[in-house]
């Protein structure tokens, strides 16, 4: 493994060297909605425009990781922007990484992280599976328990309520207060194909469009352009919607988010809702014929949910715990960089409970998501007064 040690001994990139290009992800702690026109929304800076100077970060020796060499070549807003919205570091006059950024360098060590603890780990949970399943079809929701047990194990618990477990002990961080007052973490993957399989291709990723007691949601890998309503709403942000939303644009013209969570809400109750936004529910699948249609999680289920994650976080707690106390100790560049242990730790758990999920739903335990073309491996599901 070739991780770029952080020296000054470094040997400097080749002039014209080509960028690394990279994807972004966001944990986000604050209503996208509302930030959308912020200068701190990190949607504004962390697009391919940053590709080229975090290059510089990962790939050039000292003298060019200067802050004055970097301002100059990248220009001093997208820097110093960068340095406030926590993805740069300065020490003196060099800029570090500051966030998690995987390199393809870097696949190798994340691979003997996750793959051997990951099957280790699915396996405590399926010689649980009879409990699992009993519990699972005490939610009662017109769902298999392998369906419930998709929604709830592999994303409500694992991306949710054993994760902030995690994070009371101090073992990973959720989020990071910037100094916009927007709190969020990003994670950066170099574009190719040794860390697509991490970035996109588990199941670990949530698409939520949520207020105080109602979230539309889709669990999931990122392999694809998800036709999911959170997607839709981001993407009108920035004004990068394509023909294919067309027709989400059409029935959400001059609607809000709110709108749409408030239409849910209506027929959830049995209540009438706006045609339009009932359309929009049954375009983007958790409608049909005026009905939610998909899995639906409220207060009759809580307490069983709650019993679910107790199961799970006395089989997994300890050997988890364990994995994510020497995060920072991976031969990675992120580490070499001195990013924060808990926020590298937040990252290499979403590998690692994606790689859970993938084992999980191999064996039977949890539902397999539908594969839709050009959008991935997913399935939806409706919280509401959690």
């Amino acid at each position: 493994m070739n991780v770029v040690p952080v020296t000054a001994e470094n040997l400097c990139v080749a002039a014209g060297a080509h960028a690394r290009r990279f994807s972004y992800f966001l944990f986000e702690n604050f209503d996208p909605a509302e930030a959308s026109d912020d200068p701190g929304n990190p949607r504004l800076f962390l697009r391919d425009t940053a590709d080229g100077l975090l290059s510089r970060i990962v790939d050039g020796c000292e003298p060019e990781r200067t802050f004055a060499a970097v301002c100059a070549r990248f220009g001093a807003d997208l820097t110093e922007r960068l340095l406030a919205g926590g993805i740069l570091r300065r020490e003196g006059e060099t800029l570090f990484l500051d966030t998690p950024l995987f390199l393809a360098e870097d696949a190798g060590p994340i691979t003997a992280f996750c793959t051997d603890a990951a099957s280790r780990l699915a396996g405590l949970l399926t010689e649980k599976k009879r409990e699992f399943q009993a519990l699972a079809e005490e939610l009662q929701n017109g769902f298999s328990a392998e369906v419930n047990l998709y929604h709830v194990v592999c994303g409500m618990c694992l991306d949710g309520l054993f994760l902030d477990r995690l994070s009371s002990l101090g073992l990973l961080s959720e989020g990071r207060p910037h100094a916009s007052g927007l709190d969020y973490l990003a994670v950066i993957y170099e574009k190719c194909p040794e860390l697509d399989r991490f970035s996109d291709g588990l199941l670990c990723s949530w698409n939520r469009l949520a207020d105080e007691d109602c979230a539309l949601q889709s669990f999931g890998d990122g392999n694809g352009d998800r036709m999911d309503c959170y997607r839709y709403f981001r993407l009108r942000e920035l004004g990068w919607l394509t023909e294919r939303y067309a027709e989400a644009d059409r029935l959400l013209a001059g609607m809000t988010e709110a709108e749409l969570l408030q239409a849910a809400k209506a027929l959830l109750t049995g209540q009438p809702a706006d045609p339009l936004l009932a359309a929009a529910l049954e375009f983007f699948g958790y409608a049909s014929g005026g009905r939610i249609c998909v899995p639906v999680y409220g207060k009759a289920q809580q307490e069983t949910v709650a019993k679910i994650e107790a199961l799970l976080e006395q089989t997994l707690l300890e050997p988890v715990s364990a994995l994510l106390a020497d995060a920072d100790r991976l031969p990675i560049t992120a580490a070499e960089h001195g990013v924060p242990r808990a926020e590298l730790a937040n990252e290499l758990w979403h590998v690692l409970f994606g790689s859970i999920n993938e084992a999980l739903v191999q064996t039977g335990f949890a539902a397999a998501p539908l594969s839709r073309p050009g959008e991935g491996r997913y399935l939806q599901s409706v919280e509401i007064g959690l």
